[in-house]
């Protein structure tokens, strides 16, 4: 058997990384006998979510000082015995500061074992990028990824692009016939990430029967509700909240959709359209470095617009609104059947054994 040990910096819980590597890790260890481990590198003072954790085994090391060269080293020592007790094969690191504390442990350690960064946003913008450099080889789930990791300094041939997996339906969401139903699932960021303000404003060009519901929370929201608000919109705008199981929530209370919406100024490779797209929902999304373009085939299985352009967005919107032919929801399925499970857990071992002696 064996041995994967996933380093991370401890997220919120609540996002699509956490429901991606839980997801993986799982398939990990039912499909190919591997045994998972997760290490999280714990920088707030904060209380910590870990239930997407259930059913994988997980250590932390803890906010230990305020000193942040300190703190690594602290970080990296306590990893470093993690790994000469658990002796992992590989470990896959998702952070640009946990790949340089997981070199420095792998030091510490003297325990030989190939690092490979598995970062799910574009790379460039992140603290420090040049960390991934520490990496042996480079996991990228999407090509744009792979593309800013060699403009980095990664050598190309150490760079793999696997793309995120998604479990294929056996059902699919209905559409509703007298009116238009948008859904978001995801954060809510006002301008920043997910940019909840343009899909608001795109709202507040339309016209005809049109209802958008919103499944997420965030520090945002209330700003989010003001603008609704003063855009006069906010009667056709239903909040709610975060769902721990959001397609069974969708299911269940809100029953019907036309399009998934997502609006975001970048991504790495967004789940919640895959997600979307395998209960045949049509999407429209930005087309922003990365992943939604290489998930729609603009006018097949959804629409793209220029990120921020909210008038092109509203344009889109408005389309589905006035009775844009829909494809029948099988497929809008099929257009994804690349990304299922089953396709993606072959393609994902083989690159880690390529690593892993």
């Amino acid at each position: 058997m064996k041995k994967v040990l996933i380093t991370l910096d401890t997220p919120t819980g609540k996002g699509g990384l956490e429901s991606a590597v839980a997801r993986i890790a799982k398939m990990m260890m039912e499909h190919n006998n591997y045994k998972v481990e997760v290490f999280m590198l714990d920088e707030s003072r904060e209380e910590q979510d870990y239930n997407w954790l259930s059913e994988i085994d997980f250590a932390t090391s803890h906010f230990a000082f305020s000193n942040h060269k300190i703190r690594r080293l602290h970080h990296a020592w306590n990893l470093a015995k993690n790994i000469r007790h658990y002796k992992p094969d590989i470990i896959l690191t998702l952070n640009t500061v946990s790949c340089l504390i997981s070199r420095l442990a792998i030091r510490f350690s003297r325990v030989k074992t190939p690092l490979i960064s598995w970062i799910h946003l574009p790379p460039k913008p992140r603290y420090r990028p040049y960390y991934l450099m520490h990496a042996d080889g480079h996991l990228a789930i999407s090509s744009e990824i792979k593309k800013q990791l060699v403009e980095l300094g990664a050598k190309p041939d150490a760079v793999s692009v696997v793309f995120n997996p998604v479990k294929p339906q056996s059902t699919f969401v209905e559409r509703p016939v007298h009116t238009t139903k948008f859904l978001y699932i995801g954060r809510i960021n006002f301008e920043l990430q997910k940019r909840i303000k343009d899909l608001l404003t795109a709202c507040s060009l339309l016209s005809g029967h049109w209802s958008l519901d919103i499944i997420g929370d965030g520090q945002d929201r209330g700003q989010c509700e003001n603008y609704a608000q003063s855009l006069g919109i906010d009667n056709n705008i239903h909040w709610h909240g975060w769902q721990a199981s959001p397609w069974e929530y969708v299911e269940n209370n809100i029953h019907s959709a036309s399009c998934l919406v997502q609006s975001s100024d970048y991504e790495g490779f967004p789940l919640i359209l895959l997600e979307a797209l395998s209960r045949g929902i049509f999407c429209i999304a930005s087309d922003c470095i990365s992943g939604p373009g290489e998930i729609i085939n603009d006018g097949v299985n959804g629409f793209l617009f220029p990120p921020r352009q909210t008038e092109k967005l509203a344009g889109k919107m408005q389309s589905i609104i006035n009775g844009h032919a829909l494809p029948p929801h099988t497929e809008i399925k099929n257009s994804v059947s690349q990304f299922y499970n089953d396709n993606f857990i072959s393609g994902f071992n083989a690159e880690l054994m390529k690593w892993i002696k």
